[in-house]
């Protein structure tokens, strides 16, 4: 299963060294702490619970049941009087107490509902396993996402940072140049400017920093530490096999959510035979035993004259044992069968809706994050070229405004460029290796040792060119 691989994966890389295994160590936690991980895992679990509940219903059932009553009664009669000929009332009263007990066992011969209730319960537990699969193979791109969306974060406030002591700079010796008259004020009003956005810049790059931190103890439950960047120097691959279709092809057998939308479209179809089931009528065989005692007495008197006859005690008790084949049909339920049997084929027609849907969304995935790669390794390179590029010309613009070719203007513009240049190839990095775990997740071939390759990539140094 995909947690047995993950977990050796998580062994093989605790020998990783100490700066490249915050992933490891955040993986662990998700895997003990997510929440919508554990909700997948508690439904799996109680949809695994349809086999047994669905079984149950061909195998032998067991009732007992017993009952103790009491009786008080009273019974007046109008009779003639053989002797005298006239009419009189005799009154009967007694009480009794009536123990019953029987224990019943019934076994399905034949129940065509049961045994595709039974059919459809295999699909059902398929479908939970497939489900919570899926949900293994989202945490490691989540967690993956919410990492690096707070490491971007990160560099996003050290690069505000310096960009503010550089401006900061810039904007004392615009100062100490106009006091001594070789600037002009613009150049100071200019370098203010640049210097009160850089600030809020800064404040505005810390804030998101506390909110991707936040969505990454979401899915841990406890705060990272300080965050590992990914090393500059990148290995930078192209997927294997380099084609498209190729990928979209795997993805079409063996994606985790479509193959989850399959089993579900199997359970549908099962659902539709066993309605149809409510049709056919059912055969079991039963047997009773059963006993019943009751006991009590009773007197008779005479209204007329009062005479009354002793209390009769008596004492019933009855025994019996039976066994027979119990036919039940359901020849007419008011057209609710009909009903249900189109309630299952319209449950089922969209099931195939969503079937499809989720066949078309895989390959624009798998093609979007296959593209993804090709296009994030071409950015990489592009941005670590712009890099150099954005440095040398921060250098001209600084030499430049030494010597009075340049403005204050033109050395802030280039060191603008040079910090946002920074910034979105420490993204484009992160991006390129975002888009490798989604083509795997989408090809159904992520696991953590996917996660455990990045961490090995992670570095502890500041963010840099």
């Amino acid at each position: 299963m995909f947690t047995t691989a993950a977990m050796a994966a998580i062994a093989v890389g605790a020998s990783a060294p100490a700066a490249a295994n915050q992933l490891e160590t955040a993986y662990r936690l998700a895997l003990a702490n997510d929440p919508l991980l554990q909700s997948a895992a508690a439904q799996r679990d109680a949809a695994i619970e349809a086999r047994p509940q669905a079984r149950s219903l061909l195998l032998p059932q067991v009732t007992v049941q017993a009952n103790v009553s009491e009786n008080d009664f009273e019974q007046t009669q109008t009779g003639i009087n053989r002797a005298t000929g006239a009419p009189s009332n005799f009154t009967t009263d007694g009480d009794s107490t009536s123990t019953n007990a029987s224990l019943t066992i019934s076994q399905a011969v034949f129940d065509w509902s049961a045994f595709k209730q039974l059919k459809r319960s295999h699909a059902q537990v398929a479908l939970a396993h497939a489900r919570y699969l899926v949900e293994e193979q989202n945490i490691v791109v989540r967690l993956a996402e919410a990492y690096f969306n707070a490491l971007a974060a990160s560099d996003t406030v050290a690069f505000a940072a310096a960009e503010q002591r550089a401006i900061e700079r810039q904007l004392e010796q615009a100062q100490k140049r106009y006091e001594v008259g070789l600037s002009a004020l613009t150049d100071v009003q200019e370098a203010q400017a640049r210097y009160d956005l850089a600030v809020a810049d800064e404040i505005e790059a810390k804030r998101q920093l506390r909110t991707t931190r936040e969505a990454l103890r979401e899915i841990t439950g406890q705060y990272a530490p300080e965050l590992s960047g990914v090393r500059v120097g990148l290995d930078l691959q192209s997927p294997e096999p380099e084609d498209a279709d190729q990928w979209v092809a795997k993805a079409l057998q063996t994606n985790f959510g479509l193959s989850a939308e399959r089993l579900s479209g199997e359970a549908a179809m099962e659902a539709i035979r066993q309605q149809s089931g409510s049709r056919y009528p059912t055969l079991s065989l039963q047997g009773t035993a059963s006993v019943q005692d009751t006991s009590g007495e009773s007197s008779t008197r005479n209204n007329a004259s009062g005479a009354a006859t002793p209390r009769t005690p008596s004492d019933t008790e009855t025994d019996s044992l039976s066994i027979g084949l119990f036919l039940n049909w359901n020849a007419f339920t008011g057209l609710r069968t009909t009903s249900e049997i189109r309630q299952a084929q319209a449950q089922y027609q969209q099931q195939a809706a969503v079937i499809e849907q989720t066949k078309r969304a895989v390959e624009r995935q798998t093609r979007d994050a296959y593209d993804g790669v090709l296009a994030g390794i071409s950015r990489v390179k592009a941005l670590r070229q712009a890099v150099k590029s954005n440095q040398t010309a921060l250098d001209a613009s600084e030499a430049g405004f030494r010597v009075g070719n340049r403005t204050s203007v033109d050395v802030l513009n280039a060191q603008r460029e040079l910090f946002r240049a920074r910034t979105d190839f420490a993204r484009a990095r992160y991006d390129y290796l975002l888009n490798k775990l989604r083509l795997k997740q989408a090809a159904g071939q992520l696991t953590a040792d996917d996660l455990m390759q990045i961490d090995a990539l992670l570095v502890d140094e500041a963010p840099s060119s």
